[in-house]
């Protein structure tokens, strides 16, 4: 995954499941996908406010030139609050999968035509 994140410009935006180990390992800030159940409480969250958050990260991603990234893995409690892949390809339809980079599924949103 090294190289995918080098090639990013620095203000592009990375929205991921494994915040913490993308910047060990690259060095860059990354933030957490969209939460669907709260980390702290562990109340799951409105569709309202899911989607505002998905909306938001569709717009920090398709206008950094930035990428979503999910390591794949069975699911850890962290993950288990986290938007799944599928309902974010029914959330952004427009989801391009790109480099096929062993152990992660990485993607872009293509700019608004």
């Amino acid at each position: 995954i090294l190289p995918v994140v080098q090639r990013l410009p620095k203000a592009a935006a990375i929205y991921t499941n494994v915040p913490f180990d993308l910047y060990l390992v690259t060095g860059r800030n990354a933030r957490s996908l969209p939460r669907v159940v709260g980390y702290t409480d562990l109340k799951p969250r409105s569709a309202q406010d899911i989607s505002a958050h998905v909306a938001e990260m569709q717009n920090q991603v398709r206008t950094t030139g930035g990428l979503i990234i999910y390591k794949i893995r069975t699911a850890t409690l962290w993950d288990a609050g986290l938007i799944t892949q599928k309902d974010l390809k029914e959330k952004i339809p427009t989801l391009v999968q790109i480099d096929g980079q062993p152990g992660f599924a990485v993607y872009q949103i293509p700019a608004a035509r």
